[in-house]
């Protein structure tokens, strides 16, 4: 019994673990395209995603999926604030004409969700599970074929949404809605972290057979 104590509370120390000190957040190059207004939908999934002639802005983006604005409620609230600079984008290009410099000062989203923004986010990841901190509604998605990894598209308070993410191409969606504050972060836990989940699974499994052959 003192075995299968100790294995199971290894195990539970470990997986703990992988949310706090050993996630590495989805770095890399994306491809980003951005609706925003107020025409544009509270609902962050892909069978809600306007028109590609209404896109705002299209560009391609490098750096990791760690955006958060932290002003409070009814402060700024611009693409600026929650993380994107001429430093960190390459490739801009506006249906509308409006230039990177307007872009990144234009208002994300309004109190009471008069104006919202929708944004795809699309690159590659080695896969596994990831987790998804979002203010707001957001999915993610595998490709090709747009197959759901976890979907929760309504507006809400800050929460983690987690699913298990095949290797290759994905597409993350998010809408901005009721001002600030924004958070949209997508992380993984690091190698060294599956490495040490695999260990107290292990240690757990040995546990159990010791047990049932006593």
């Amino acid at each position: 019994m003192g075995l299968f104590r100790n294995g199971l509370l290894a195990s539970v120390l470990v997986v703990g673990s992988l949310g706090v000190a050993h996630a590495g957040f989805v770095s890399g190059t994306f491809t980003v395209d951005v609706w925003s207004g107020n025409t544009v939908t509270t609902q962050a999934d892909l069978a809600h995603q306007p028109t590609s002639a209404s896109v705002v802005a299209a560009f391609t983006y490098t750096g990791a999926i760690d955006f958060i604005n932290n002003n409070p409620q009814g402060g700024s609230n611009t693409f600026a604030n929650f993380g994107f600079s001429t430093s960190n984008i390459s490739g801009y290009s506006s249906s509308t004409g409006t230039s990177l410099s307007t872009f990144l000062g234009t208002t994300m989203s309004t109190i009471g969700e008069v104006d919202n923004s929708y944004l795809t986010i699309s690159g590659t990841s080695a896969g596994g599970m990831v987790s998804v901190n979002h203010d707001d509604g957001a999915s993610l998605y595998s490709e090709p074929g747009n197959v759901t990894v976890f979907t929760s598209p309504d507006p809400t308070a800050e929460i983690t949404s987690t699913g298990l993410l095949p290797a290759g191409s994905f597409k993350l969606v998010y809408v901005e809605s009721n001002g600030s504050p924004a958070d949209l972060t997508m992380a993984v836990p690091e190698p060294a972290s599956v490495a040490l989940l695999g260990a107290g699974l292990i240690g757990l499994g040995l546990a159990r057979r010791r047990r049932t052959l006593n």
